[in-house]
């Protein structure tokens, strides 16, 4: 083989290889990581990127919907990066308005190429809902009462639910004797007042919120009673009104009717009597006594008594009069008048009850201040001749009567407060004038 034969074969080889490598270079773009479809929610970004053969570089061009995205048209939406055949496009802060289809171009002197890809915005999802289903702690109890009691159905309940009330499938009325009162944060009670017959059913209570529902029921049975008839409130014997002298004791009684029994209300000037260590109430069922104990002028004026049921009330009025306590009344023996020929035990007058208490009198009896001495007094009993009478002594100078005086005899009786308070009575005969 001649010396020159492999070097001519070997720039054969080199020239080939040469020939080769510019054929390659000679070729259109071409992307060896195309566009992706994404989903993003409002308000984020989203990062399309894609790598393309870079002999020759080619011009990349983006577009949305087929309308071209130039660099500088909005910098604050759009962002290119263009870093060693890797090509990428930034969408910030996405809206609804950037769902749309995305594509890229990539071209140079020898052809061009291109992909797509789709881009979905989706609104963000709500916070999670950590809310728990509602769960009963203590449920409904059944109970059974009689007509006219007060019941309650009590609950606890979490998960701050709504509730919905029932009664044998239908919503509950609601009133003045049928309530449901919160009394804490998962504590509910339902009031039934005045229960009736009517009453009487299948509770139902249903617990909601977001998360779910749950319920609970019992049954309420109202036993009837007998009904009484109704008898208005009446007052049978009405008080009297007193006249009382003062340090005595005024006592005012009534009695009174209805069905149910009536309440008995002692009142002075419209305001409720209150017992005290000097005003004392008793009441039974159909009466009432009310008495004040060593009365003062404080305690004059207006009362009245005021009776009342469900059926109705009566009112009746009267007056407490206070007399001022008198000085003690001065008893002055009368003078013995003795006679002859008859002796009568009616002609002497008794003694006076001493006491250191004020004497009481029903029928006060005037006693002359000065006895005169009779010329010839006349008995009354027996008939008999009128002997002369001696001249009894007095207090008085001794004076001479210009005619006789006649006298009578007189019952009397005596009332004394000794010092514990305590009556003591007496009674005897005086000898009054008649002149």
């Amino acid at each position: 083989m001649p010396a020159w034969e492999p070097l001519y074969a070997s720039t054969l080889f080199t020239s080939a290889v040469l020939i080769d490598t510019a054929r390659m270079l000679q070729k259109p773009p071409e992307f060896t990581l195309p566009l992706v479809n994404h989903t993003a929610y409002i308000g984020e970004d989203v990062r399309f990127g894609v790598t393309i053969t870079v002999h020759p570089e080619p011009r990349v061009i983006w577009h949305k919907s087929g309308q071209k995205l130039l660099p500088g048209q909005d910098d604050r939406k759009y962002t290119f990066i263009s870093d060693k055949g890797l090509y990428q496009l930034i969408i910030r802060n996405v809206e609804i308005e950037d769902d749309a289809e995305y594509s890229v171009v990539a071209r140079n002197r020898y052809g061009d190429d291109s992909c797509k890809a789709r881009l979905t915005v989706v609104p963000r999802p709500k916070p999670a809902d950590l809310t728990l289903r509602p769960m009963f702690k203590r449920v409904l109890a059944n109970i059974e009462c009689k007509e006219g009691q007060n019941v309650r159905f009590e609950i606890r309940v979490s998960g701050r639910p709504t509730l919905k009330w029932e009664k044998d499938g239908t919503p509950l009325a609601f009133g003045p004797c049928i309530e449901v009162v919160h009394e804490g944060l998962d504590y509910f009670i339902l009031h039934v007042r005045d229960t009736l017959p009517e009453d009487s059913g299948v509770y139902r209570v249903t617990a909601t919120n977001s998360a779910g529902s749950a319920g609970c029921q019992a049954t309420l049975k109202v036993e009837r009673t007998a009904h009484k008839p109704t008898v208005p409130a009446k007052i049978l014997t009405k008080p009297q009104s007193l006249t009382v002298e003062e340090g005595h004791t005024a006592r005012f009684e009534c009695d009174v009717d209805g069905e149910p029994a009536p309440s008995i209300t002692w009142l002075r000037e419209g305001a409720a009597v209150a017992p005290s260590a000097r005003h004392h109430i008793v009441s039974s069922q159909y009466n009432s006594s009310f008495e004040i104990t060593a009365v003062e002028m404080s305690d004059e004026g207006s009362y009245s008594l005021l009776v009342e049921n469900t059926g109705g009330k009566q009112e009746a009025h009267f007056t407490l009069t206070i007399r001022k306590s008198e000085s003690k009344e001065k008893v002055i023996a009368s003078p013995r008048v003795t006679s002859p020929e008859a002796k009568s035990p009616l002609a002497k007058s008794p003694e006076p009850v001493k006491s250191p208490q004020r004497i009481k009198s029903p029928e006060p009896i005037k006693s002359p201040q000065r006895v005169k001495s009779p010329v010839s007094p006349k008995s009354p009993t027996p008939k008999s001749p009128t002997p002369k009478s001696p001249t009894p002594k007095s207090p008085t100078p001794k004076s001479t009567p210009k005619s006789p005086v006649q006298y009578t005899v007189q019952n009397y009786s005596t009332t004394v407060l000794n010092s514990n308070n305590r009556r003591r009575h007496g009674c005897g005969r005086v000898l009054v004038s008649t002149e």
